[in-house]
């Protein structure tokens, strides 16, 4: 809060924080409420100035529409009204687990292993666990556990889309874990064949992308022209090379809720592009693609995604 130019009398000591999904008129269900410190000291705070003592609570819901309330004011009794200057609602995310799922598909299983443990090893600020192919029942207890916990968490995948999220031979087209995780705001990125194709038990085909994005004939059949580095790249993932078009997003076909949020990597011409981050404008999902070629470049595979979750996702990304 910052405090108005006059009348310190005025100033609110107190506050209620509400929110609502149904209309700007409410209904509000109350999200904080306390005291405004800095304002309620023996001496007034000065004009024009921004409180310094943190006002912290946490909150896992998003609303449309917030309420601000001050229900007491320092000097009631002289006072004809409330007056504040600006009030500021600043949200820090909850921290980010990371998952990695570890079998590999077209490319070897040692290098997908080397390049899992290099994420570890370079992800320092949030929490990363590994599961391996014989992993995949715990696997799918941690997706459901970080769906629908009020936090964006990443899961990474080699080339393989594991059956115990999402059945094989797209068994379950709709409302799989692995679907209602990615509705639920969360990103699942892929490196290696192309994504949700390759099932640990049978296979999805082109099938399992397009259930996972609802988006009917979307595809990655590239031809391998190369994707070169953007200026973005050179920023957010300075380790990354051209790598071929091989199984890329094509940027048109990206509509209804789809778009490129975030392209590392495209051909010449901008109409396709690995590696890509694309976003669903309604459910906040993101998926994404890194080097899915096969058998090539898996020694920089790791220390590109390290870069991207560093300095993009646990940054600009939040």
């Amino acid at each position: 809060f910052t405090s108005a130019n006059d009348a310190i009398e005025r100033d609110p000591v107190t506050y209620e924080l509400s929110g609502s999904n149904e209309s700007i008129d409410g209904p509000y269900e109350l999200i904080a409420s306390g005291d405004i410190a800095d304002f309620a000291q023996a001496d007034a705070i000065a004009r024009f100035t921004k409180t310094g003592t943190p006002i912290l609570f946490e909150n896992a819901a998003a609303y449309t529409h917030y309420q601000v309330m001050f229900p007491t004011v320092r000097d009631a009794g002289n006072a004809n009204s409330m007056q504040i200057a600006e009030v500021e609602l600043l949200g820090v995310s909850m921290a980010t687990d990371i998952a990695i799922f570890t079998k590999a598909g077209w490319w070897g299983q040692d290098a997908a292993d080397r390049e899992a443990q290099e994420i570890v090893d370079n992800v320092t600020t949030v929490a990363v666990e590994q599961f391996t192919a014989d992993q995949e029942d715990a696997l799918a207890d941690w997706v459901v556990a970080h769906t629908g916990n009020g936090v964006s968490d990443l899961l990474i995948m080699c080339g393989n889309f594991p059956d115990s999220i999402y059945p094989g031979d797209n068994a379950q087209p709709d409302d799989s874990l692995a679907e209602l995780f990615l509705d639920d705001g969360n990103t699942i990125v892929n490196t290696g064949d192309y994504i949700f194709y390759v099932g640990t038990g049978s296979n999805n085909a082109t099938g399992g992308l397009e259930n996972m994005m609802d988006l009917p004939g979307v595809s990655m059949w590239g031809d391998g022209t190369p994707c070169v580095p953007t200026a973005e790249a050179l920023e957010i993932t300075p380790s990354l090379v051209e790598i071929p078009s091989t199984r890329p997003f094509f940027f048109d076909q990206l509509v209804g809720d789809w778009y490129p949020e975030l392209v590392l990597g495209q051909t010449a011409d901008g109409a396709v592009g690995d590696p890509v981050i694309v976003r669903n404008s309604v459910t906040g999902g993101r998926l994404g693609i890194f080097f899915q070629v096969a058998d090539a470049l898996t020694d920089i595979r790791g220390e590109v995604i390290s870069e991207w979750i560093n300095n993009w996702y646990l940054g600009t990304g939040r």
